[in-house]
């Protein structure tokens, strides 16, 4: 009634042939209605195109999903001169997540002069979850050197479990001479406890009572490690460390705090009862940081009594922490997902077999093309 069109834009694309030549041409959009709109552009051009870039400008507030296929995309992330566009490229290769594609992927990281585009990357291979996606990511963790990238990177990495991850997080963890930065050392501990597995919990272990020169940062790092190996041994140790007093670090105190209630999540019902009762316990703890931490810890185990104990927590902290109590409030009302452990480990397990077979297939794939060769 009032003539507003559903969306109006004009879209710039930009073609650059094999002989540099660019042309740059304009498509625009005027949609009124919630109906398919096609449109064609025609370049014309004294040599084959090279590399396409949509909207090279960034004039357009939403992400572009577009594919102009496997030949223009590894060409535009290896040579396109802008970050965005490197990126774009860079995420569609991974969405076709073939052999090729991905080996485009690893060439152009190889020479990627921007830790924002190998940091955005290794979020997109961490979400592929394929094993070839998996082995790009992994070569990743070794060699990467940009300290602005470590951190992100090891985070990436540690959201799938998979053995060959686990070794390259294991070997930048215990082989490099110099010692990564705090913050690095930290996301890395945390990435390497995602993985599981009793040597994992060892080195864990080991690194904690040898914390004396330790950064605080690092040291937290560590301690959310234990946290995230989810084990009985490693619960343990975070119950020891939780009463007031224990941990010698009082800065890190909160970091224990929320690591013990992260583990508690993945044990028995006796021991996240148990949890429940020291966490309510901490909520009167004299540190602000602690307290939160608790509250949170109460509403990530659903306990019967976390909006009580909320409205506790509510008298002691500051006035613009009032919105995050009601937050915590609605999140302890909403009702608890059963067996989460269980279906958490499923998926792992499935994730694993489907690598597996995409090995396997991939194998199957290069001895048929191979005969292919042979015969013609």
């Amino acid at each position: 009634a009032l003539g507003v069109g559903l969306f109006s834009f004009d879209l710039e694309v930009e073609l650059t042939d094999a002989n540099d030549a660019t042309q740059v041409k304009i498509v625009s959009f005027n949609q009124r209605e919630e109906e398919e709109v096609r449109k064609s552009l025609t370049f014309t051009c004294t040599a084959p195109p090279k590399m396409i870039r949509f909207d090279p400008n960034y004039k357009l507030l939403f992400e572009i999903d577009i594919s102009p296929g496997l030949d223009l995309l590894s060409y535009g992330a290896a040579n396109a001169a802008d970050v965005p566009n490197r990126i774009r490229s860079h995420k569609e290769l991974v969405k076709i997540g073939s052999p090729a594609a991905l080996a485009a992927v690893s060439s152009a990281l190889s020479k990627e002069p921007s830790h924002h585009v190998r940091t955005q990357v290794a979020v997109y291979l961490s979400e592929a979850k394929c094993s070839v996606a998996v082995q790009v990511l992994a070569r990743m963790v070794r060699q990467e050197e940009d300290l602005r990238a470590l951190a992100p990177i090891f985070k990436a990495a540690g959201e799938v479990r998979d053995g060959v991850l686990k070794k390259a997080l294991l070997w930048r963890c215990t082989s490099p001479e110099t010692r990564l930065p705090p913050w690095a050392m930290a996301a890395l501990a945390q990435a390497l406890a995602k993985q599981g597995g009793d040597d994992v919990l060892e080195l864990l272990s080991n690194e904690i009572a040898n914390s004396g020169p330790m950064h605080n940062i690092e040291y937290c790092g560590w301690i959310a490690a234990l946290g995230e190996h989810r084990s009985a041994a490693s619960y343990s140790t975070l119950r020891s460390l939780v009463p007031y007093g224990a941990e010698p670090r009082w800065k890190c105190r909160a970091a224990v705090t929320r690591a013990f209630a992260n583990c508690a999540k993945w044990q028995p019902t006796t021991a996240q009862k148990e949890s429940i009762e020291i966490l309510g316990q901490l909520i009167r703890d004299p540190s602000e940081r602690v307290r939160k931490a608790a509250a949170q810890g109460l509403v990530d185990l659903k306990a019967p009594t976390a909006v009580s104990d909320l409205d506790a927590v509510f008298a002691t902290l500051p006035t613009q922490d009032i919105f995050w109590i009601n937050k915590l409030k609605k999140q302890a009302r909403e009702p608890a997902v059963e067996n989460k452990g269980a279906l958490v480990g499923e998926v792992d397990r499935l994730n694993t077999k489907v690598r597996e077979l995409e090995d396997k297939l991939n194998k199957v794939l290069a001895i048929f093309e191979t005969k292919v060769v042979e015969e013609e």
